[in-house]
C-alpha cells in the first residue's frame, strides 16, 4: 500500500506487498540453491522444471516458460544440463510440431528426494501459522499469482521532467 506524504506517495515497506512477495521469494531461492546445489548438483531452475514436470509430464518448452515464468534461453540451457544428466528426456509430440519433455526413472527419483527438502523448507516456513492460516494463504496467493498480467496492462504515466530540467525551462 502505498502512503501519501506531502511530496507525493511514499512505499512503506513494512505492507507493500509486492516487495514482501520479491524479498521473500528472494531469500527462499537463495536459500534453496545453496541447498539444492550443494547436495542435488541442481540449480533453482532445473528444480522448478523439475517438479513442473512431476506435476505435468510431457510439457512443451513453452508450456514451461509460460506456467514458470522463465525466459526461453534459461529453459533451454536448464533442459540441455537436465537431459544431459539423464534426467530428463525429450521426445516430438504426435503432430511433431512441438518437444515434449519428461522426467526418466532417474529424474523422477531425484525429484522425490528434493521434493521431501522442500516440503520440510515449508514446513518451517509456514510453522508460524495455523493450518486454517495457511489454507487461507495458500488460496490467496493463488487468486494473486492468477492476477499478476493485471500488473502489465498499460498505464497512463506522465513523462518524468527533472526538477533542474523544470528550473531550466523557466
Amino acid at each position: 500500500m502505498a502512503q501519501r506524504s506531502s511530496g507525493g506517495s511514499r512505499l512503506n515497506l513494512r505492507v507493500y506487498v509486492p516487495a514482501f512477495i520479491a524479498f521473500l521469494s528472494y531469500k527462499l531461492s537463495r536459500g534453496a540453491a545453496r541447498l539444492y546445489q550443494a547436495h542435488f548438483d541442481v540449480s533453482t531452475i532445473d528444480w522448478r522444471i523439475m517438479a513442473l514436470l512431476a506435476e505435468q509430464p510431457e510439457s512443451s518448452g513453452q508450456t514451461i516458460c509460460r506456467i514458470i515464468g522463465l525466459d526461453r534461453a534459461s529453459v533451454s540451457r536448464s533442459l540441455t544440463a537436465l537431459e544431459g544428466r539423464g534426467l530428463v528426456r525429450a521426445h516430438q509430440s504426435a503432430d511433431a510440431r512441438e518437444r515434449l519433455v519428461s522426467l526418466t526413472p532417474d529424474g523422477d527419483e531425484l525429484y522425490e528426494r528434493i521434493a521431501q527438502v522442500a516440503l520440510e523448507r515449508e514446513h518451517r516456513l509456514l510453522s508460524c501459522l495455523s493450518a486454517e492460516e495457511r489454507r487461507t494463504l495458500a488460496a490467496l496467493l493463488d487468486r494473486v499469482h492468477r492476477n499478476v498480467s493485471a500488473v502489465d496492462e498499460p498505464l497512463e504515466i506522465a513523462p518524468y521532467i527533472s526538477r533542474a530540467a523544470k528550473r531550466d525551462a523557466s
